[in-house]
């Protein structure tokens, strides 16, 4: 009887590690996403920026090219 409440105890002990170890995973997985995201939107971002300043290049050339028939 003794040995039976030991092992109950130490199941349960083992299914509440075991829940803190899933709660810990779970906290990494959605900081790891979290991040990922940051990161995906900071690339998407400097995509912008240098799709933008190629766009104006291209401008300024067909402006000079312009000019230059005129």
């Amino acid at each position: 009887m003794k040995l039976e409440k030991e092992i109950i105890l130490e199941e349960r002990e083992a299914k509440k590690i075991e829940r803190k170890s899933e709660k810990c995973d779970k906290k990494e997985f959605e900081i790891n996403s979290e991040r990922n995201y940051k990161e995906a939107q900071k690339e998407a971002k400097a995509h912008q920026k240098s799709m933008k300043k190629l766009e104006k290049e291209k401008f300024e050339e067909k402006r000079e090219e312009r000019k230059v028939n005129k």
